[in-house]
């Protein structure tokens, strides 16, 4: 079985990207994506830091 996953406290993936994908069939194997510097709301960070 695959499961994307798409957490609703992050920004919203394009297209047929996801954010993870779990795969769960003999063995379990989670393949994260890498981060993208947007907030849940659209806007991007004031600063590097945050």
């Amino acid at each position: 079985m695959i499961q994307l996953l798409n957490p609703k406290t992050i920004s919203a993936p394009n297209g047929t990207y996801s954010h993870g994908v779990l795969v769960t069939e003999a063995s379990k194997f989670l393949v994260i994506a890498g981060e993208v510097a947007i907030k849940s709301d659209g806007t991007g960070p004031d600063s590097l830091i945050e």
